[in-house]
């Protein structure tokens, strides 16, 4: 529940600055994000979209072509056309990829001072982050697991072989954070 509320007050704090500063007649009739699929399935939308509209007086349309990675590539795809106005989930590992592309304009949102400085990778502001770049979990069932993994180490030991099952690195974002988190630690 704590997380739907940080995920809730954040996600606030990003579409606020991005539609509060913008000029009454500029303002779109509806705000187009593109997004990843569990972001909309979680429930963002619909803890968001009736507070967002009743204030900003703009409706939100919240579209997904898969992963963060696959709504990414299909953003690199209409490059020029896309209906998006703001893209919510670019992994960490995405960064170079995304500034290559040159997909994003800068905006540096009122509120950016309220964002720990150390989130801030993009000194251009074409990048405003929604969450930390720690958010990977492993989620287990406690039925079945007594004694669940306490540390990322835990992992590695023997009762814990053939037991995790991971995402795919190529075609998941999580499952590339995972990977470089992986390499991160051990090499």
């Amino acid at each position: 529940m704590k997380k739907i509320v940080l995920v809730v007050l954040v996600t606030f704090l990003v579409f606020g600055s991005f539609v509060g500063c913008q000029k009454k007649e500029a303002m779109p009739e509806t705000l187009m994000i593109y997004t990843y699929d569990s972001f909309i399935s979680y429930g963002v939308p619909e803890a968001t979209n009736q507070i967002f509209e009743s204030k900003y007086n703009c409706k939100i349309n919240f579209i997904s072509f898969g992963d963060s990675k696959e709504t990414l590539n299909r953003l690199i795809l209409e490059k020029g056309s896309s209906q998006a106005d703001i893209f919510v989930g670019v992994n960490i590992d995405d960064l170079s990829k995304v500034l290559d592309n040159d997909l994003f304009i800068s905006y540096k949102p009122k509120l950016i001072d309220k964002i720990p400085s150390e989130y801030i990778l993009d000194e251009g502001y074409r990048l405003i982050p929604f969450d930390g770049p720690d958010s990977i979990a492993i989620l287990y069932d406690s039925e079945k697991i007594q004694n669940p993994p306490k540390s990322f180490e835990d992992l590695v030991k023997p009762e814990y072989a053939k037991k995790l099952i991971l995402e795919d690195p190529r075609t998941s974002g999580p499952g590339m954070s995972f990977l470089l988190w992986t390499i991160a630690v051990y090499g």
